[in-house]
């Protein structure tokens, strides 16, 4: 009688009828769940595995013969299905494929720096040509073409240093012994280090950079 009062209370409107905990699940996010290992494709056909598709048909080893076969992928939490194969065949370990493949190694490594340094280059002159648009806008056909060719009416208007810049400067004034004319070139050094920053004003970074470009032999001892 007590089961059967406990059964008819849960089909009651409005009461929630309990659901089975998750921790008994398995789940993706699980690391023994995630924890894969791989099987010859020999191995998974003998021993009857259910695979996504056919693997693909062995290869040989190009220098001893030997028969290289693709790996499957398989994981804990379905240990009889084999989810994925490997792109490429296993690697022989005779010495005539170990160096070959060493050699190809370090070719594919090099070509992956080869393709980040023209990344980081094609990046480097994106972000030049949009300084030099921002540098053209701002002077107008008539005024100079470049930071480098600012004048004293364009260094008042366009460097303008706010009180953390100034204090950074008057510092470097005892340090560095800068000139009128120094003092002249880190503000175009700093003014072109904004705009390739997408800044509309110098900032103390910007005029650090600056400053740190100052050849060392000015330096005051």
């Amino acid at each position: 009688m007590q089961r059967i009062g406990e059964l008819l209370r849960e089909g009651e409107p409005g009461r929630r009828t309990p659901t089975p905990s998750r921790a008994s699940t398995p789940t993706t996010e699980d690391p023994e769940v995630n924890r894969k290992t791989t099987i010859r494709a020999s191995e998974a056909a003998a021993a009857g595995y259910d695979c996504d598709k056919p693997a693909p048909p062995p290869e040989t080893c190009q220098f001893c013969g030997r028969t290289l076969e693709y790996m499957g992928m398989i994981f804990p939490f379905k240990p009889n299905r084999v989810f994925l194969w490997s792109p490429s065949p296993e690697r022989c370990t005779c010495p005539e494929a170990v160096a070959y493949w060493a050699q190809k190694d370090r070719e594919a490594e090099e070509e992956k720096k080869a393709e980040e340094r023209r990344k980081q280059q094609e990046a480097i002159r994106a972000r030049v040509n949009a300084a030099r648009a921002v540098q053209t806008a701002r002077y107008g056909p008539d005024g100079p073409a470049c930071n480098a060719q600012m004048g004293p009416k364009e260094l008042r208007a366009y460097c303008k240093l706010d009180e953390p810049c100034q204090k950074l400067i008057r510092g470097a004034y005892d340090r560095l012994g800068l000139t009128a004319r120094g003092y002249d070139r880190i503000l175009r050094v700093a003014r072109t280090i904004a705009d390739l920053d997408g800044a509309e004003e110098i900032q103390v970074q910007h005029l650090a950079e600056a400053l740190q470009y100052r050849p060392p032999e000015h330096l005051r001892a």
